[in-house]
């Protein structure tokens, strides 16, 4: 696998992308997108357009992690929801109340 450009890099890419399409593009590296943003990689993966792949095993087998990634974390990703809605409701949001 390809190392994953820094963060310059995608911007150049991305306004390159921009430039050649004249359409605004969001250039998304998916590399480990799964384990960073499960969600964000799910709606890519269920709503994205696919341009082009190399290989199209190693793609259903990415999109397969990113599916499992996505409904295992589900549980934890509703508890952090959950908790910050009370922390909002309650007033409580940008405040510390760590354990002493």
């Amino acid at each position: 696998m390809d190392p994953e450009p820094d963060l310059l890099k995608v911007g150049e890419m991305t306004s390159e992308l921009n430039k050649k399409t004249r359409q605004e593009i969001d250039l998304v590296m998916m590399n480990r997108l799964p384990a960073r943003n499960p969600e964000l990689a799910f709606q890519i993966v269920s709503r994205g357009k696919l341009l082009f792949t190399r290989d199209e095993q190693a793609h259903n087998l990415y999109k397969e992690k990113t599916l499992k990634i996505y409904y295992d974390t589900a549980y934890l990703r509703k508890q952090i929801k959950q908790a910050f809605d009370k922390r909002i409701e309650e007033g409580k949001f940008g405040e510390r109340d760590y354990a002493s």
